[in-house]
């Protein structure tokens, strides 16, 4: 039997013998047919706690056909609202019968959104309800304890399967885990399962260097090619958002994670009353030879407070950057120079306060843009904005260097030793007490800097390596 779903609505008048909009207890829709003829074959069953009506296919169809017996020859009759009603027939008419999962609201199996009470076993049922391959859980605004993280693995025998953790808006649904306890854990188990995380906060109560807020790992053993996000989150601790104690070791841990956007989000550390942070990662994505992850689209994002705002993991490759925000780190993003297998770097209209780097990258990377960023010096000493130590195919244009005037022996960008291709510093604009603006360190080559602008900057550009290509600028 094909079935029509009840979710179909129609938002006209509602006059005798069309459809009524209801609301279910689990906050979902469903309609509900004034004409009797329905009402005793309606078939019933039960989905998160609450009542689920269809109409077989046939029946709607003879609703319509009765609706159009008793009103075609009326005047006034409304034939607008007749064609959307077979308008939606046609729409949703399946070639076999679909099971269809609703989102589960955790509270209608006992979660607290008082937080006096544990809400863990809630979840578990919430995720038992659904059909395990389509996994979607709602939080209502509130904030729930948990005495261990929220785990929810994909079944390796469902390729298209999903998991969705949902709320009404960060800091209005509040997930809040103990000392020692990872937060929301997902595993991926074949490549195309994604997963999806929105419009919460991610909420520790203690100090730590090693849980993650949100952790979710590839195990496919292969890339993971649906697309997946997370958006407007935010990962803490409980105790706000500057200058304080409680923070996760790694705020949002990405492994063998490809093809996800991170839009909106917020993750902060802890400084433990300094300046600057000198512990913690907020975000981290790597991988391994066997599965790379690419495709990392972060935006309109805040790092805030972490040792490491953005750490660029081994074999990552196709990591962009844009209109986000690193305050009070000790580096904004970081590529060690331990790497290996990694390509493709992006950085955009960012913002960028740290006290060691904002842009560190130690090992070798193909394809490095840095375009249109602000960077700080903040009053301290021995910075270094832009640091490529093996530099390769890099472009650093149209970025603003301004300096605080108690800032001392800071520089702007420093390049290292020539890895066999060649890079372009152009259209940049240095102000304030730098030492130097751009420092080409020994064995450097092929770099080409052209058109900069220079304001109270003790040396321009030092080039200690050769075959380098000074061209003009201002002074």
């Amino acid at each position: 039997m094909v079935w029509l779903d009840d979710a179909l609505k129609v938002s006209a008048g509602k006059p005798s013998g069309g459809f009524a909009e209801a609301h279910s207890p689990s906050g979902s829709y469903r309609s509900e047919s004034v004409h009797s003829v329905a009402r005793s074959k309606v078939t019933k069953t039960r989905a998160a706690g609450s009542l689920v009506r269809r109409y077989p296919l046939d029946l709607a169809c003879g609703q319509l056909r009765s609706y159009l017996k008793s009103h075609i020859n009326k005047a006034g009759h409304n034939m607008t609202r007749f064609f959307i009603i077979l308008f939606l027939i046609l729409l949703y008419m399946p070639s076999s019968a679909q099971a269809v999962t609703a989102c589960q609201n955790i509270t209608a199996y006992g979660a607290d959104p008082s937080g006096s009470s544990p809400s863990n076993t809630a979840f578990t049922d919430a995720v038992a309800a659904t059909d395990g391959t389509h996994i979607c859980v709602y939080f209502p605004s509130g904030r729930y304890s948990f005495t261990t993280r929220l785990f929810v693995s994909l079944p390796n025998s469902s390729p298209n399967s999903s998991v969705t953790i949902k709320g009404d808006g960060s800091d209005t649904t509040e997930l809040r885990f103990p000392s020692g306890s990872d937060g929301l854990v997902i595993n991926i188990n074949s490549p195309d399962q994604s997963f999806h995380i929105d419009r919460l906060s991610v909420v520790t109560t203690a100090k730590s260097n090693s849980t993650n807020g949100i952790a979710v790992n590839n195990f496919s053993n292969s890339i993971n090619s649906a697309q997946s996000h997370i958006d407007q989150v935010t990962v803490r601790g409980a105790d706000g958002y500057t200058d304080k104690t409680s923070r996760w070791g790694i705020g949002i841990n990405l492994y063998q994670i490809s093809n996800t956007n991170l839009t909106n989000d917020t993750i902060i550390g802890s400084t433990n009353g300094a300046s600057f942070a000198t512990e913690g990662t907020c975000f981290i994505d790597r991988g391994t030879v066997a599965v790379f992850p690419i495709q990392i689209n972060i935006i309109g994002s805040q790092f805030n407070f972490c040792h490491y705002g953005i750490v660029y993991g081994d074999y990552l490759q196709g990591l962009q950057i844009t209109s986000s925000n690193f305050v009070g780190n000790g580096f904004g993003v970081f590529l060690s120079d331990k790497n290996v297998g990694n390509d493709q770097l992006a950085i955009s209209s960012s913002q960028f306060n740290s006290s060691i780097s904002d842009i560190y990258i130690g090992g070798l990377i193909d394809g490095v843009s840095i375009t249109g960023n602000s960077f700080y010096g903040a009053r301290l000493s021995g910075k270094i904005a832009i640091d490529i130590i093996k530099p390769y195919q890099f472009s650093i244009i149209g970025n603003a260097f301004p300096t605080d005037t108690g800032a001392t022996n800071q520089d702007g960008i420093h390049i290292g030793p020539y890895q066999g291709a060649s890079g372009v510093i152009t259209g940049n604009v240095f102000s304030g007490p730098l030492v130097t603006a751009i420092y080409l360190r020994p064995n450097s080559q092929r770099v080409n800097i052209q058109s900069n602008s220079y304001s109270g900057v003790a040396n321009n550009i030092v080039n200690s390596g050769a075959n380098n290509m000074i061209g003009g600028g201002s002074s």
